[in-house]
């Protein structure tokens, strides 16, 4: 529909499809379709920000209608944070998506990407708190902020970032993804200030050995990253 028509089309036709719950269900697969498949990030980022719009709007207007009938009240609730729900997680992977660092194979990112991935990075983050999600899933909304902040050149922003990540990832006791979020940090700093350098590429070689030293599957995995996300940023 969107290739014969128009995005607009396309979107109308998922809303159409049952129940807020179930429509929600189809924008987040949609999304992952058109960037793991299709790979199409503009029209990746048109349908998650318009699946987020989505859930948010029906979240309120089912808070709404139980002011009504106090009797589904609980029901409702339940509801709209499941609808907040989704539209955090879309939020997390639009952010997740349009991220340079990643370097994915057929996927280009302009300026307008980043802005838009700025934005669902803050209201991931904004939902994880009114969710009042854990320590753990506040952590991963600090990286992608931090993230999303140095790609938009506000280094000294996603330093403060990264370490407030590393702060709940270590009240969530995961030291893998805390000395991560130490590396992602230290490549920031280097951004921030030519000056610290060298105290930067210190910092990220200690989280580097000691994500090393660890050795868990995650650990190797964000070893690795951590190199590759300080090459690119180095350029």
């Amino acid at each position: 529909i969107a290739e014969s028509q128009d995005n607009f089309a396309a979107v109308a036709q998922i809303e159409r499809q049952g129940e807020p719950l179930e429509v929600a269900k189809l924008y987040y697969q949609a999304m992952r379709s058109l960037y793991y498949q299709q790979r199409d990030l503009p029209r990746m980022i048109f349908v998650s920000q318009a699946g987020i719009r989505y859930c948010l709007a029906q979240a309120d207007q089912v808070q709404v209608s139980a002011t009504v009938d106090p009797a589904q009240r609980e029901a409702a609730q339940a509801t709209a944070e499941k609808l907040r729900g989704f539209a955090k997680g879309l939020a997390y992977d639009l952010g997740a998506n349009a991220w340079p660092g990643w370097q994915e194979p057929g996927i280009e990112i302009t300026r307008s990407d980043l802005l838009a991935g700025l934005d669902a990075a803050r209201l991931n983050l904004r939902l994880a708190r009114e969710l009042s999600r854990d320590h753990d899933a506040l952590g991963n909304a600090r990286w992608l902020l931090g993230a999303q902040l140095l790609a938009n050149a506000k280094a000294n922003a996603a330093i403060v970032e990264f370490n407030q990540a590393a702060t709940e990832f270590k009240s969530a006791s995961k030291p893998d993804y805390e000395q991560m979020a130490h590396g992602y940090a230290a490549i920031a700093k280097r951004s921030a200030s030519p000056n610290d350098a060298d105290v930067a590429r210190e910092e990220l070689q200690q989280a580097i050995s000691a994500l090393k030293k660890s050795g868990t599957e995650d650990a190797k995995f964000f070893a690795e990253q951590l190199h590759s996300v300080a090459e690119y940023f180095a350029k």
